[in-house]
């Protein structure tokens, strides 16, 4: 269960965007493991490219095993430019209110690259994670390193089709508990009004 607030501020060729997340997530894990990362190493959902949630949790660890927080407080804040054509640098940052020192860091490169009249486009991207305490406080520094190619099909003027793979490569952070390479693929339908 979750709740989330955004707001979306459009001028000229800068954007920014500002979500607080709240979320209820009750468990009892009964083995002890190092601080869990999400499953794309970072805090993509946050931003308007990207369809992977952060699955972060905080711990507190007993004989037993450990219970996770059943609760999460997030602030994340993206800012971003569209001054180059067709490329679309920008910055996020998240703030993990639960847990402090919390916070993550994502620089980030996407490219739009249209075909076919604006009917077909390719949407390449890049980014560089830094962990200020969000998924360990053993390392602060670099997080995961992430790339990946996404198409999109625009089947009407409100349906579109999309799909894409992505790579993230486990840096220092993520090394630290144990989270390594991954790789998955994605699809969807978009529907806008």
């Amino acid at each position: 269960m979750g709740f989330h607030y955004r707001l979306h501020v459009r001028n000229g060729d800068v954007l920014s965007h500002a979500r607080y997340n709240f979320r209820y997530q009750p468990g009892i894990v009964s083995h002890e493991h190092s601080e869990s990362a999400s499953h794309d190493h970072g805090t993509d959902e946050a931003h308007e490219h990207v369809e992977h949630e952060e699955d972060h949790h905080a711990h507190s660890h007993e004989d037993t095993g450990h219970s996770h927080r059943t609760y999460g407080n997030e602030l994340f804040f993206v800012v971003g430019t569209k001054v180059i054509p067709h490329v679309t640098p920008s910055l996020l940052f998240v703030c993990d209110l639960n847990n402090t020192p919390g916070s993550y860091l994502q620089m980030r490169l996407d490219g739009a690259i249209p075909l076919l009249r604006r009917i077909f486009l390719l949407e390449p991207y890049l980014l560089l994670g830094l962990n200020l305490g969000y998924n360990t406080t053993a390392y602060y520094g670099w997080n995961h390193f992430q790339f990946g190619l996404k198409a999109s099909w625009q089947l009407s003027r409100l349906i579109s089709i999309h799909g894409g793979i992505s790579y993230s490569v486990a840096l220092t952070a993520l090394q630290q508990i144990d989270q390594g390479n991954e790789v998955w693929a994605s699809v969807g339908l978009s529907f806008s009004y």
